[in-house]
């Protein structure tokens, strides 16, 4: 069975294009735009990429420098850093429904995870944009629906890599320190199940998956940062306390001796 190694097509289908739009003149400035344009919306973020390769004959391609942009209350320049993306589609699926991306897989990933005194984090503020602009009325719910009974291509993912994610934590409001983290492989499976998604649904699903477990992994490192943080603030209080008793107990005895 032949495959294709290029994330370009996957990308399509993650922010909602389709196959057939491979057919245009200028397909990688193509597919790049449109990477940029509904990732931007989905996120609410500034999505860029540096480099669209794809050579669908040669079965070779990639998408390089695939960036989000963080927030703007917070530091750091980008919240997530996709160095290089890769996938292997089943061609022979291309023509029915569901079309099946065997794996995805990502390298020289980073995120940047950035907390607040009150635990609130920039990856959060990202989940919930795509939580905004996904969320819908009743009236919407009935419109989708109703599009939904339209015969649609569907896409299934059988597995996802985000290979050894390097996590930049900042905790400076927490105890005052930056660490970086190297996560073990990330893996997501069965995105889409046996019968598949349509693609603007799957990117939600895949962003989302995706957020929620560089968050994870860095809520932990939170909690345990501010555990060690308070178990401090008590340990200096618990001197200081113990420090005042002393030096009341001292002149309390004092006291006695210049009554003696």
């Amino acid at each position: 069975m032949n495959k294709l190694a290029t994330f370009a097509v996957a990308l399509l289908l993650i922010f909602g294009g389709a196959l057939w739009y491979l057919a245009s003149a200028d397909w990688n400035g193509f597919i790049k735009t449109q990477i940029e344009l509904h990732g931007s919306h989905l996120t609410s973020q500034t999505v860029a990429v540096e480099k669209v390769d794809l050579k669908l004959t040669e079965g070779f391609g990639g998408i390089y420098g695939l960036t989000v942009s963080n927030p703007a209350q917070y530091q750091q320049e980008n919240a997530l850093s996709l160095g290089e993306i890769s996938l292997d589609i089943d061609v022979e699926s291309v023509t029915s429904s569901p079309v099946v991306l065997e794996s995805i897989r990502v390298s020289a990933a980073q995120a940047a995870v950035e907390f607040d005194k009150e635990g609130n984090n920039n990856i959060q503020d990202i989940l919930d944009a795509i939580e905004s602009h996904t969320s819908t009325s009743p009236e919407q719910q009935k419109k989708q629906k109703k599009q939904d009974k339209k015969p649609t291509t569907k896409v299934a993912i059988n597995s996802i890599v985000i290979e050894k994610l390097k996590l930049t934590l900042d905790l400076q409001d927490v105890n005052g320190e930056v660490m970086d983290v190297q996560l073990p492989d990330i893996k997501l499976d069965g995105i889409g199940g046996t019968e598949g998604l349509p693609a603007d649904k799957l990117a939600i699903e895949i962003s989302k998956k995706l957020l929620e477990s560089v968050k994870d992994a860095a809520v932990k490192h939170y909690k345990n940062a501010a555990s060690d943080a308070l178990m401090d603030k008590i340990g200096d209080k618990a001197n200081e306390l113990f420090d005042s008793f002393k030096n009341a107990f001292s002149d309390d005895e004092e006291q006695e001796e210049q009554q003696k």
